[in-house]
């Protein structure tokens, strides 16, 4: 039980789905995804289960906001897991979520992916 969430891309066409990169417990992330969700007026009653489309300019800004220490380290719980740590230890993770979020931009400007529609999904 807890908090999994991933980015995934699909072919509508095929009703295809391909898992990209997959967290496990990762609050900092799904925050930012939940404000992302926000200010597309994307209306739930819990943000669970909720597909967020997303493009290269949102991947750019997430690790914009990284970099920048702009995601909020502070929610934690059973569920969710916490992202709060030592600074060797958060430089490390930001490290790791900047190094496989530019390979996800990598795959999305691949030109032969112009089919696929990419998504921020999450389920706990």
């Amino acid at each position: 039980m807890g908090l999994d969430h991933w980015i995934e891309r699909r072919l509508p066409v095929k009703d295809y789905k391909e898992e990209l990169i997959y967290w496990r417990k990762e609050p900092a992330i799904h925050d930012w995804f939940q404000k992302l969700a926000v200010k597309k007026g994307i209306e739930f009653e819990s943000f669970n289960c909720v597909p967020v489309r997303i493009k290269k300019k949102h991947i750019k800004q997430l690790i914009e906001d990284i970099i920048n220490d702009n995601l909020d380290y502070g929610r934690v719980g059973f569920f969710f897991g916490s992202n709060i740590m030592e600074p060797d230890e958060l430089a490390e993770w930001k490290q790791d979520r900047i190094t496989e979020l530019s390979e996800l931009l990598q795959t999305m400007k691949d030109g032969k992916d112009f089919a696929y529609k990419y998504y921020y999904n999450s389920w706990w």
